[in-house]
């Protein structure tokens, strides 16, 4: 990559801190189409910077002769600072992007899985969901459940899985025998393992 090329580019064609800060990200762009990483990108741009401002005399006088003129060192600082920023633009973007994830399938029906969640928080093994924890998430604590989990293959729908445990409270509901059964299955896995490892 011609690192010195993009900066003397950049230098001599434009003048404003927005439009060096648009050249670097389209430049980037461009180097991204030869997987070059953001990270690799402006390193290597910064990189040449630093040796323009901290090479040796012949090093600055070929830069200069590249722009035919004497190198504006305030101005060569805020080009870095652009590129600065337009690197920070461009990682922000990239840690924003959604990932997607498979949901896990647990082999329970919706409501033995609320159930379980609640389980899991009486046992002091997960947090107690609180509306602030999850008011970025659509459905709050049970949309998360719809987005990571599914029931037997089937999508958890968030508003009735509240529901679920909104009866359970208010009722004050027996959990179903096929709850009762998972736990009982899922605690002679656990010390059927455990024996096994001692």
């Amino acid at each position: 990559m011609d690192y010195r090329g993009i900066i003397i580019k950049g230098y001599s064609n434009y003048s404003t801190s927005e439009s060096w800060k648009d050249y670097f990200i389209r430049q980037y762009k461009n180097a991204e189409k030869e997987d070059y990483s953001a990270n690799e990108f402006f390193e290597g741009c910064l990189n040449e910077i630093r040796l323009i401002f901290e090479g040796d005399l012949e090093s600055i006088n070929q830069f200069s002769l590249s722009i035919q003129a004497k190198i504006d060192e305030k101005k060569l600082k805020l080009i870095r600072n652009q590129i600065e920023e337009a690197k920070q633009i461009i990682l922000s973007k990239n840690n924003s992007k959604p990932y997607n994830l498979e949901p896990l399938d647990f082999n329970l029906n919706q409501t033995d899985i609320v159930h379980f969640f609640d389980l899991l928080v009486d046992a002091d093994i997960i947090k107690e969901p609180t509306n602030e924890a999850h008011k970025k998430t659509k459905g709050g604590f049970f949309g998360k459940l719809s987005k990571y989990f599914t029931a037997k293959g089937k999508p958890i729908n968030s508003n009735s899985a509240k529901q679920v445990q909104t009866n359970k409270n208010i009722k004050q509901s027996p959990y179903s025998e096929t709850y009762y059964k998972m736990l009982r299955d899922l605690k002679q896995t656990i010390d059927k393992k455990l024996s096994n490892s001692e």
